[in-house]
């Protein structure tokens, strides 16, 4: 018996889009180049000489939590596309979300305006309660994580190749040959799968998955620390700094990670057909994750208003939860993708 590589029209294929992938690539230089240069000269000229240190104080945290994370993954990621996703969630998710919110909150403060003020009356404090918690849900939580699994786009989760490079042939006949019933199935599959070209990131495993979107909302949450600093003061600044880097970089990769293992786990067992069902099933799938980032927001929005002690503490106590709480479900989710060797796809 001997062994012939079988070839067929994918190659030609490959050899005909090797022009487009050599523009996609250098266009994606391009875009970490000048993402890398717009944070630089936007942090050097909104904080001044201090811009490169918070910059890095910024986004280190957030490449150390990806780092521990990282080590729980098998497989070698390459470090450059870890960036990119970076790079994605710190600029194009940050711009998204930012515009988006901006949006949505004039149409919503148009017609609900006296639920923000500082002094509301206490016969519509609960309906104000429930308006701002309706904001925060809708425009500022769904839109976050929207915007930071937007990248996720760009990263296919069930890579499909032919793993028998080689198959044994018999030695009456010493011609390649190609099974038409498969040849044919094999069309229809890469038929099916050619609006995908763009997703050049592969997964093997829902934590291969998972990490990539920790990556895109670790350059979010990284991105709006640098915000937060920009608007600080020298007296809190440190403190800013320091809060958002344990706290919030934690509960932004959390929800993201919550969010991306619901997505997979949906692709993975259930076969949605249509662009509306996708994105229904997207939406479906960022619902527990926006729900605790609205409770989050808005307890904080809250105890920053002039309420009584017993409220103040509640807001509080209702804070801690929704952290500790999302942290947990992120934690449980992590180890059970790990023991069940990363659930890899069909």
């Amino acid at each position: 018996m001997h062994y012939e590589e079988l070839t067929n029209d994918y190659c030609e294929e490959d050899s005909k889009n090797v022009e487009r992938i050599s523009l996609a690539g250098c266009m994606r230089l391009m875009y970490c180049l000048s993402s890398i240069t717009f944070l630089i000269v936007f942090s050097c000229a909104t904080i001044g000489k201090n811009g490169i240190v918070c910059l890095l104080l910024s986004f280190s945290p957030s490449c150390v939590y990806l780092y521990l994370f990282g080590r729980q993954i098998k497989r070698r990621i390459k470090i450059v596309h870890a960036v990119e996703m970076i790079l994605y969630g710190a600029v194009l998710s940050v711009f998204l979300a930012g515009n988006l919110e901006y949006i949505f909150s004039l149409f919503f403060f148009h017609f609900c305006s006296i639920c923000f003020v500082k002094d509301v009356r206490e016969i519509l404090l609960f309906v104000c309660s429930v308006v701002v918690f309706f904001y925060f849900f809708l425009v500022v939580a769904y839109v976050e994580e929207v915007s930071k699994v937007l990248p996720m786009a760009f990263v296919q989760m069930n890579e499909k190749k032919n793993k028998n490079g080689y198959v044994e042939l018999p030695l009456v006949d010493s011609t390649s040959f190609l099974n038409q019933g498969g040849h044919e199935a094999d069309h229809e599959e890469k038929k099916d799968t050619g609006v995908d070209k763009f997703r050049y990131i592969y997964a093997n495993d829902i934590l291969e998955y998972m990490f990539f979107s920790l990556c895109s909302s670790a350059g979010f949450s990284s991105t709006e620390n640098l915000l937060y600093a920009a608007q600080a003061t020298r007296q809190n600044f440190l403190s800013i700094i320091v809060l958002r880097n344990l706290i919030c970089v934690l509960f932004h990769m959390s929800c993201s990670g919550v969010a991306s293992y619901n997505i997979a786990s949906r692709v993975n067992h259930k076969s949605m057909n249509g662009c509306v069902a996708n994105l229904l099933s997207v939406l479906g799938c960022l619902l527990s994750p926006s729900l605790f980032h609205a409770l989050y927001d808005y307890s904080i929005f809250f105890s920053s208003l002039s309420i009584p002690t017993y409220q103040a503490s509640f807001l509080t106590l209702l804070f801690l939860y929704c952290f500790f709480c999302m942290l947990l479900i992120f934690s449980v989710l992590v180890r059970r993708s790990a023991k069940g060797g990363g659930e890899p796809y069909a």
